[in-house]
């Protein structure tokens, strides 16, 4: 050939690689999906499944709390409210009156968020639990990293805290049947945070069926949180280390191609939050192998009256969670999310 005639071929430009890939499980999802919305319609339908999701938990919770009051009404611990003539002191005194079991109830009561969510995948969508990424590869390495993630997080929100003044710690013994129910509370955690990572990131996201992962993110990450925090007192610290959270769980959950790492982290944080080191966020004792008292007026250090996950602590702490998040080499798991079905 001769030189005049060879052509000059341009190099070929390597594609760029994107920081977030769409995991396998929510392609099974677009494939197995039988009914198509559009955006505003997967949202208005999202929040059905949430509402009904959260009328079914209120039902099931009502069933032992009514009982419990009703048992105090019988040993007449509310006379002396009843006879004030006040509805807002009886309804206190009901609260202070709880047994401390009862925040475990609720937390396996919540088991009926994510039960609404599997519901409507499975009937309405016509999906598997593999495409919501419950799949049988990894469940308990996955859960099991999670969880110790999430106990390391949290402790490092406290322990942060207590180098800038903003907590003190105290070593509790618990006897044996708050060591009993301690053991129940974790397990109660992990079903709360499989409830929230099922509705969110099982259903949610995936339904989306978005080629790059950016809108489900997003989405799930800000919108949704501020519509799960519902009836707290959110500040701006509360609202960003939420998203901020929720950002980690919803990339952790893409990069390791199922829902258990984000199940075990959300599930370790509960419970440091809720038991492991007694925090105060409400009247009444909690249970805990520790107690933490917060220091007064300094609210962006301890987070206030909502604890620390509003605090500016743990905003350090999910940022560098975030970031580690991202980092993280995206899993190619062996095997069709469909081949690992539970």
């Amino acid at each position: 050939m001769e030189p005049g005639n060879q052509t000059e071929q341009s190099p070929r430009r390597t594609p760029a690689n994107p920081l977030l890939k769409r995991p396998a499980f929510w392609a099974l999802a677009a494939e197995e999906k039988k009914t198509r919305m559009g955006l505003l319609g997967e949202c208005l339908r999202f929040a059905v499944v949430y509402l009904v999701g959260t009328l079914l938990q209120s039902l099931l919770v009502s069933i032992p709390m009514t009982a419990a009051a009703l048992r105090n009404l019988r040993d007449g611990v509310f006379d002396e409210a009843i006879r004030s003539g006040s509805i807002q002191t009886m309804v206190l005194k009901m609260a202070e009156q709880l047994p401390d079991w009862m925040t475990i109830v609720v937390l396996f009561c919540s088991a009926a968020l994510g039960a609404a969510a599997i519901y409507h995948c499975r009937k309405k969508e016509r999906r598997s639990l593999a495409s919501m990424g419950l799949i049988r590869r990894g469940l308990l390495p996955e859960l099991i990293a999670g969880l110790a993630a999430g106990l390391v997080f949290f402790a490092a929100v406290v322990l942060l805290g207590r180098q800038v003044g903003a907590y003190t710690l105290s070593r509790i013994f618990p006897a044996r049947r708050e060591a009993i129910l301690l053991a129940l509370a974790l397990i109660g955690c992990l079903v709360s945070g499989a409830s929230r990572e099922i509705l969110l990131r099982g259903y949610f996201a995936p339904t989306l069926n978005a080629t790059l992962p950016v809108v489900p993110v997003l989405l799930t990450s800000t919108l949704m949180s501020l519509f799960l925090f519902g009836g707290a007192e959110m500040s701006a610290l509360t609202v960003g280390n939420t998203v901020l959270m929720n950002l980690a769980l919803c990339i952790l959950t893409i990069k390791r191609g199922s829902l258990w790492a984000a199940i075990g982290l959300q599930g370790g944080w509960l419970f440091c939050l809720n038991f492991l080191f007694g925090f105060q966020i409400a009247d009444g004792d909690r249970l805990g192998l520790f107690r933490v008292d917060s220091a007064e007026y300094r609210t962006l250090l301890t987070g206030g009256v909502n604890g620390p996950e509003s605090s500016i602590c743990a905003t350090v702490v999910w940022i560098v969670v975030l970031a580690a998040v991202l980092a993280l080499p995206q899993k190619n798991a062996a095997g069709s999310p469909a081949e690992n079905a539970l």
